[in-house]
């Protein structure tokens, strides 16, 4: 009885959700998108690449492809032309700039700092994951006397904003980030799960073991509450000057933190996260100091500018991509992005969009 009240309440949940502001469809201005592929000019053949992850910052342009059997990590200049490449002995998986502007290769079980300083590119001996994740992954960003963190507990549902003091090392923790009906509901469902003999904190091994020797119905309960209930709630933090702006997606608000004491300033209402097709992600332009967020509609992909003031949508611009494009930056006036030819195609290229 209760997973079928949990059933019903989800439901109604996510419809209620999307009943929100419709105001994206008067908004939409589809204007022609001004497109640079750079394929043509990534190093090697790059009929033969495959580009696995791409990083555009102050620092520069960085390409992780794959070529045949082999992995390597390209260094573009300013014109995206090969500036240098270096093959990996390793199978990597990501690229990662923590909050101390510091780019690391991710790969299974290690990581991999890149040495940015040289003519040529190279990486430090590897770091294992588990000191990386400890001290970086939950790291969001960097103020003149602290670090700033996020953790997530209570099946992702409550977000938990830290700050640790980098002359003592002491930990101030200054906000939690949650909708209390979120929380009740993965209370919830991580009691079913235990009913089941299932625990939800337990590690990746232990769970791997546990689906083996799951029922077909608590097979199918268990991926509904990955897959739908322990969904992280986004919430993303940003630094301006001497504040921090926190999307706070739990209760509609913008809330603006000074970053001497961790104090609350201001708090704005928002509502484009409640669009149907918000992508949930919010860039910020380090360069220009501009916002954007992106959606999708009928289809297609739209990046929207937002207003400084409150925070409205400005405009919206269709994005030349394919909907399965995943990675997205934005930096000086570009949203740089990659995508496919068509669907069938085996390679995929970086290409750049002006806003």
């Amino acid at each position: 009885m209760r997973f079928i009240i949990s059933i019903v309440f989800t439901f109604l949940f996510a419809f209620a959700y999307t009943q929100g502001d419709t105001t994206f469809s008067e908004r939409i201005k589809i204007i022609d998108a001004i497109t640079v592929s750079f394929q043509s000019k990534t190093v090697y053949d790059h009929h033969n690449n495959y580009l696995l992850d791409f990083h555009v910052d102050s620092f520069g342009c960085y390409a992780l492809l794959k070529n045949n059997n082999r992995y390597l990590l390209s260094q573009l200049d300013n014109r995206f032309q090969m500036r240098s490449t270096l093959s990996l002995p390793f199978k990597p998986l990501r690229l990662h700039r923590n909050c101390m502007q510091e780019l690391y290769v991710i790969a299974k079980d290690s990581v991999y700092k890149v040495e940015e300083q040289l003519e040529e590119i190279e990486i430090y001996e590897p770091d294992h994951l588990d000191f990386y994740v400890g001290y970086f992954i939950n790291c969001q960003l960097e103020t003149r006397g602290h670090l700033v963190y996020k953790e997530l507990f209570k099946s992702n549902k409550v977000a938990r904003f830290y700050n640790i003091d980098k002359r003592d090392s002491q930990r101030q923790t200054f906000y939690h980030a949650y909708d209390p009906r979120n929380v009740e509901l993965a209370n919830e469902w991580e009691q079913v799960l235990r009913q089941d003999g299932i625990d939800p904190n337990a590690n990746g091994q232990q769970l791997d073991i546990a689906l083996i020797l799951m029922k077909p119905e608590v097979f199918d309960r268990f991926t509904f509450y990955e897959n739908i209930i322990s969904q992280e709630v986004y919430n993303p933090i940003f630094s301006e000057d001497s504040t921090l702006l926190l999307f706070n997606q739990s209760n509609d608000s913008i809330i603006r933190f000074d970053t001497t004491h961790f104090e609350i300033k201001q708090q704005l209402p928002y509502s484009f996260h409640k669009i149907d097709g918000w992508k949930k992600q919010i860039f910020k332009d380090p360069v220009t100091q501009n916002y954007y967020t992106l959606f999708q509609r009928d289809g297609a992909l739209y990046v929207a500018s937002l207003a400084r003031e409150n925070f409205e949508i400005l405009r919206s611009r269709k994005i030349d991509s394919d909907i399965m494009t995943k990675r997205f930056m934005v930096y000086d006036g570009f949203l740089y992005y990659d995508t496919k030819e068509t669907m069938d195609s085996s390679f995929n290229k970086l290409m750049r969009q002006r806003l």
